[in-house]
């Protein structure tokens, strides 16, 4: 159904839904934290958008400082304007930002510049390789020392297999998910 919300220019509403639910479930949630949500193109060009998360994590009794939003490394490199206003807008209400599928494409740090986001999650296209590949080895250790001088956090993502975890550790990441981390579960079942 995402690309007929995306064909009829629905997304935002979606990504509203979304919003809503999610902060409903983290006010009753004793052990959640933290919600990020992924927002599309749609989203980060919808004036509105974070006024509506501002009002119902209020109501919901929700601390903002609890909700991050992950904004794709391809919407940050082809709509710059509007996404520097989204994440701007977005940390001066407290949320967090999130660059996500970092490193899928040829290595470019404007998003890391000119974002200022607090955490960038490394693309599984080089999460997977790290063990195999000098390529996806090389890619990792310059993400790290950028993000390392700029005080960013990393989240690696697609992390399956536990050797892939330990080398992790060892490079001092700081976030990873995937089926070798823990595997999904209903929201109901985490809080």
């Amino acid at each position: 159904f995402l690309p007929a919300f995306e064909h009829f220019g629905m997304m935002a509403q979606l990504d509203r839904w979304v919003v809503f639910h999610a902060v409903q479930k983290l006010a009753r949630a004793s052990r959640i934290k933290r919600f990020t949500f992924n927002v599309s193109e749609q989203t980060l060009q919808d004036a509105e958008f974070l006024p509506y998360v501002e009002a119902v994590a209020r109501k919901c009794g929700v601390a903002l400082a609890s909700l991050a939003f992950e904004i794709d490394e391809s919407d940050v490199l082809a709509r710059l304007d509007p996404v520097v206003r989204f994440a701007a807008a977005a940390k001066a209400l407290g949320c967090g930002v999130l660059i996500d599928g970092f490193g899928r494409r040829a290595a470019s740090f404007t998003p890391l510049k000119v974002l200022r986001a607090d955490f960038v999650k490394v693309d599984g296209s080089v999460v997977r390789k790290l063990l195999t590949s000098e390529v996806a080895r090389t890619k990792m250790n310059a993400i790290l020392r950028f993000a390392q001088a700029l005080r960013l956090n990393i989240v690696a993502e697609c992390v399956e297999e536990s050797a892939i975890f330990e080398h992790l550790k060892t490079l001092k990441v700081s976030h990873a998910q995937g089926f070798g981390v823990h595997p999904p579960r209903p929201i109901d079942e985490l809080a």
